[in-house]
Formats: structure tokens, C-alpha cells, sequence
């Protein structure tokens, strides 16, 4: 039913043979240590720099010449290239990284876009490659909290969310630009990093990665001492920084603090130096711009978030913005009003919840997002399944659908319709018996209020007892229908705001959707 060219991503999900990996407690795959990216060979240009800067270097395309009105940064200063290709600055002493956003024409390089600083080398040069065919024409594949934590999740990922990527990127008509926002892997597991940063980086498309809290690993195993994210930045290189294509400028933050091995900043937390850099990225940035800003912890619908407000600040003049962020395992996508008017996505992830399950805490199906944009618009926006055969956007349930104690608290004359991806330009309807549709009721508006899903809370919380306050959540995309015939066969349509249309007739009545690991799980029970 789906007008977009997203309709043939969901077909023909290749599976990947087994691979055996090393276990988090160690093995061959901790070494060797990644090879840092390397300086090209040095121009000819010969280089005048001003007294007092100590960073500084050449910019070339792949031909050699020289490339002007490049942005380079230390993280913490930024500076442009000039008529010969030359950009120099006073180097932080706290910079780790010098690093560059590509112009408008080049494509995103998300191994060759920095380099790591050494205390006895003062000049860094860079190569651009120009972008290929139409770049203001392309897809965003977004991913985030794949979470890898055990050689079974490990396999997992490479047997379910790989292929399915893979597939989008193979059969898209568009270039694709891949962008993960953080905890690839799981904090017990820092070898993994390595594994995941060769997977996502070796799909043959340019492909960029936030960090989550997770991707923090402890220090010398303390509970008091702050989480180091030495490792990540090993193999992904600066925890902020910002790439173009086409007409779309995206930023990517580190809004992770520790306070100890065990506590971090739950509303998002924004250090002085990012909010810093991103005022002098933006001054590059025209107001014409799509500006996508992605972290890994949500943070517009949590109160008291100074930090948060300084940044939004920032994108005041740009009218199309857009905040992504992952960490929840769940989807919620809301517009804030304060400071400025903004909408959040917040994604569901790659590992559902926590490689429990084949279900995120809300529902949705393990997967990822595609967004098709256009010029500074987006255009389309898919969820994509990991795994085939399992519910499009839309899974129905009846009222009376329970699990032990968790339960709709609702007749079987209710219909449930769990939309996922659902925002607040939806529409979803129902028709009984080939009827006229009708708007389905969204059920936090129902009295009394449904906050969350029983289904997914049942599967979750009762057949694999997980705690309630971790594996529950929030649920926002749930729509109610009660029935004039309880017999009725029924379609529900929704549509999103690109006009795409998911229809579904058939209700779930079990978990077989959930089945991992060979396990059989009993049917849920029917009151």
C-alpha cells in the first residue's frame, strides 16, 4: 500500500551465515588495535602560518587541488580554509581530534573525516571525495541501540538487523547515509565496539555514529569513578561533530555525563564546550538548511534541562529543525514548544528489548529508520522490520487481550491498534464490514486513560519476568475502537503525513511473533 520507493526494502531480507565471536571476557578480537586514519600525502603548497597556531594544514579533492571555505575543527575552536586550501587554529589543549565537515558537493567520510592529535605533529591535511550523482536526493538509515552485549546478541545482529539493512541499501534507487545514535554495544562488552564499528562502517555507504551511554565503559572497574569513552573514540573517532548532504546539515551531540561507573545525567546533559562549538558550526550553516540534530538521551519532554535550552536556542533561526534520539527503546515522537517550537523523534531499537525479545518495551518490532529527503524536506519515513514476516506498522489486539494482571482493562468488542511510528500528523481509522472508516480514539485521550501496551507488557514482563519499571513504558501510539458488531471484520487504515498508507485486518492472539532462541512461549491468555 506504501507509495515510496521504501516498499521494496522490506522484501528478500538476506540472512548471513553464523558466525562464532569472541566472549566478553575476552579473545582474539581486542587486537589488533584499529589503524588511525592517516595523513595524505602533503601538497606542494607551501604553507604560511600565523604566529601562535600550532594545527593547521591543506584540504584537497581527489584530483589535488586545493579546497576553500572547508570547516575544521578541534572540538573546541573552528576555523575555515582560505584560497589555498589552508586552515590553521591555536590547538586546544584538551582536543583529542582535529576533524572537518564536508562542503556541499563532497560526500561524508566517517573514517577519513579526522584525525587523532599527537603532541609532536602539528600539521594534519585531508581529502575530499565528491559526492556522486544528485546530493540533495538521498536516504538516512538510523539505527540506534543495537546494544550488543553476549556472543548470541552478536549473532543476532549480524542474522537479523545486518541483512535488513543491507537490503534497504542495496535495493534503494538513492544514495544512503547511515547514522547510529549510540550504545552499539553494551557496556560489559567493550570488545565489541571494534566488531560493530567494521559492521556499520563496512556496508559501503557512509555511515556515523553518536555515542549512548553504554558506549561508556567503566574505570578500573570503579562504581565511583566517572565512565571513560576512550574506547568508542578509538574506533569512531569525536563524540561531536557535523557532515553535510545535500541541503542538510546534521550535527551529531554527546549528551552522556557521568557523575560515577554506575550514575549519568538522565535528562541529557550538553557540557559548555559542545554548546560552544555548535554556535560557531552553525555561523557556516545557512538558514536554508535542513538541520538535523541527533544525541543518544532524549530530552524535550524531561523539565529543568538548562543545558538542553542553550542549545535549542542555537536553532532558533533555522526554520527546519529536527531533534533524533534513541536510548529509551521505545518510539515517541512529540513537538516541543519551549524555548522553540521543535519536533523529536525518539526511536525504537535495533535490539528491541535488550535482545530479550523481538519487541521493543512499547511494541514495536526490532528495526530501524529510513527517512527519504529532498532538498531541505523530509519526504518519507519508514520503520523497517529486522525481522520478515512480522506486523507493518500496525498490530491489532482485542480489548480484552491479557496476561495475568496486565491487561487493557477493555471488552472484546475493543479494538486495539498499536502505530508505531505514529506522530501527530497521523490518521487512523477503522472500518467494520467494509463500512465507512472512522477515526479510531488515541488512548491516552480514552477514560480511563490506556498508558501502555499489555500485549508487549505481558510478553515482556510476564512470560520473560522482566522488571515492570525497566521493560514497561509510555505508550503514546495506541488507538481504540469499540466494535457495533463484535463480529465485524474490520480494517484499519493509517496514514502518516507523506500520505503513506499501513492497513492490517489480522488480530495477534499469541506471542509466536516473539519467539527467540528456540524457546516456545505459551499463548496469551483471553478473558
Amino acid at each position: 500500500m506504501k507509495n515510496n520507493i521504501f516498499l521494496k526494502t522490506l522484501l528478500g531480507l538476506l540472512m548471513l551465515p553464523i558466525v562464532l565471536f569472541a566472549s566478553c571476557g575476552g579473545g582474539s578480537d581486542d587486537d589488533p588495535v584499529p589503524q588511525k586514519p592517516t595523513t595524505p600525502d602533503k601538497p606542494s603548497t607551501e604553507i604560511s602560518v600565523k604566529e601562535g597556531n600550532d594545527l593547521y594544514g591543506i584540504i584537497t579533492d581527489q584530483d589535488g587541488k586545493t579546497v576553500s571555505g572547508v570547516v575544521v575543527t578541534d572540538g573546541y575552536s573552528v576555523a575555515t580554509t582560505d584560497a589555498q586550501g589552508l586552515y590553521q587554529m591555536k590547538r586546544n589543549t584538551a582536543a583529542k581530534f582535529v576533524y572537518y565537515t564536508n562542503p556541499e558537493g563532497y560526500e561524508p567520510d566517517n573514517k577519513g573525516f579526522y584525525q587523532t592529535l599527537s603532541s609532536s605533529v602539528k600539521r594534519y591535511d585531508f581529502k575530499l571525495g565528491k559526492a556522486m550523482g544528485d546530493d540533495t536526493h538521498f536516504c538516512l538509515l538510523l539505527i540506534t541501540d543495537p546494544q550488543v552485549r553476549s556472543d548470541k546478541s552478536m549473532i543476532r545482529f549480524r542474522q537479523e538487523d545486518v541483512p535488513a539493512m543491507k537490503s534497504c541499501i542495496s535495493s534503494a534507487s538513492l544514495p544512503v547515509v547511515g547514522w547510529s545514535l549510540g550504545d552499539d554495544v553494551h557496556e560489559q562488552c567493550p570488545q565489541y565496539e571494534k566488531q560493530m564499528h567494521e559492521i556499520m562502517t563496512g556496508m559501503g555507504i557512509p555511515f556515523f555514529s553518536a555515542i549512548g551511554n553504554h558506549d561508556y565503559f567503566k574505570v578500573n572497574n570503579s562504581d565511583t569513578e566517572p565512565r571513560s569513552k576512550a574506547e568508542y573514540e578509538k574506533y569512531w573517532g569525536p563524540t561531536w561533530y557535523s557532515f553535510n548532504k545535500g541541503d542538510v546539515h546534521f550535527i551529531a551531540l554527546n549528551n552522556v555525563k557521568y557523575s560515577s561507573g554506575v550514575k549519568y545525567d538522565d535528562k541529557g546533559y550538553i557540557d559548555e564546550a559542545q554548546l560552544n562549538w555548535m554556535r560557531e558550526d552553525l555561523a557556516h550553516v545557512s538558514t536554508s538548511k535542513l538541520v538535523i540534530v541527533g544525541y543518544h538521551i532524549p530530552m524535550t519532554y524531561k523539565s529543568d534541562n538548562p543545558t538542553r535550552d542553550r542549545m535549542l536556542k542555537l536553532l532558533e533561526n533555522y526554520p527546519n529543525r529536527l531533534l533524533m534520539a534513541g536510548h529509551t527503546h521505545y518510539m515517541r515522537h512529540t513537538v516541543a514548544s519551549d524555548p522553540i517550537k521543535i519536533e523529536e523523534r525518539i526511536h525504537a531499537a535495533g535490539c528491541g528489548a535488550f535482545w530479550w525479545s523481538t519487541i521493543n518495551r512499547d511494541g514495536a518490532p526490532n528495526g530501524f529508520s529510513i527517512y527519504e529527503i529532498k532538498g531541505n524536506q523530509i519526504v518519507s519515513n519508514h520503520w523497517v522490520n529486522a525481522i520478515k514476516d512480522m506486523p507493518d506498522n500496525i498490530r491489532l489486539t482485542r480489548g480484552d487481550f491479557s496476561y495475568g494482571d496486565l491487561s487493557y482493562g477493555l471488552t472484546s468488542d475493543y479494538v486495539v491498534a498499536n502505530v508505531w511510528n505514529w506522530d501527530p500528523w497521523w490518521k487512523v481509522t477503522i472500518s467494520e464490514d467494509g463500512g465507512t472508516p472512522v477515526a479510531m480514539e488515541q488512548s491516552l485521550l480514552h477514560s480511563p486513560k490506556i498508558s501502555s501496551d499489555a500485549w508487549a507488557d505481558g510478553y515482556l514482563v510476564g512470560e520473560r519476568k522482566r522488571n515492570v519499571t525497566s521493560f514497561s513504558a509510555y505508550n503514546q501510539h495506541l488507538f481504540l475502537y469499540k466494535l457495533k458488531n463484535p463480529e465485524a471484520k474490520v480494517v484499519v487504515t493509517a496514514t502518516d503525513r507523506y500520505g503513506n498508507k499501513y492497513t492490517q485486518s489480522e488480530f495477534t492472539t499469541d506471542y509466536s511473533e516473539c519467539k527467540v532462541d528456540g524457546t516456545n512461549f505459551s499463548p496469551a491468555k483471553r478473558r
